[in-house]
C-alpha cells in the first residue's frame, strides 16, 4: 500500500486548504474548483480517516507562521508527519482559474516583522 501525502496549507492563521493528487480541497474535503496552472489535476480520492485530526496537528506545527505548507501522510489510523515548507513554488505558482490567486492573496496576511525581529 502506497500512502496518499497530504498537504495543508496554513495561511495568516489557518489551515486553508488541502492538497492531495495535485488537487486542492477544503478543510472540509470539498474539492476546490482551482488547480495549479502547471500541473494536471489527480483522481479525486477520499477524505483520511482521521482528517480533522490532521487538519488541528498542520495549525499546530504552523502556528509561528504566515504561509507554511505541511506534509502528512495517512497510513491507515496512524498520521505521519512528513516535512513543513514556507513558501512552495515560492508562493508564486499560478492557479486555474487566475481569479483563485486573488482567493488565496485575500486568505494572507503579511507579518508587518518577523519573528526573529519580535524576539529582540
Amino acid at each position: 500500500m502506497c500512502p496518499v501525502r497530504r498537504r495543508w496549507r496554513r495561511i495568516s492563521g489557518s489551515v486553508r486548504e488541502g492538497i492531495a493528487a495535485r488537487r486542492l480541497y477544503s478543510t472540509a474535503w470539498e474539492s476546490l474548483d482551482a488547480k495549479y496552472e502547471k500541473y494536471p489535476v489527480g483522481p479525486d480520492i477520499d477524505p483520511p480517516e482521521r482528517l480533522r485530526e490532521m487538519v488541528e496537528i498542520a495549525e499546530a506545527l504552523g502556528a509561528e507562521a504566515d504561509f507554511v505548507r505541511v506534509d502528512l501522510y495517512s497510513i491507515g489510523r496512524r498520521i505521519v508527519f512528513g516535512e513543513p515548507t514556507s513558501y512552495p513554488e515560492a508562493a508564486n505558482a499560478p492557479f486555474d482559474p487566475p481569479e483563485f490567486d486573488r482567493v488565496v492573496g485575500e486568505w494572507w496576511t503579511l507579518p508587518t516583522t518577523y519573528w526573529a525581529a519580535r524576539a529582540g
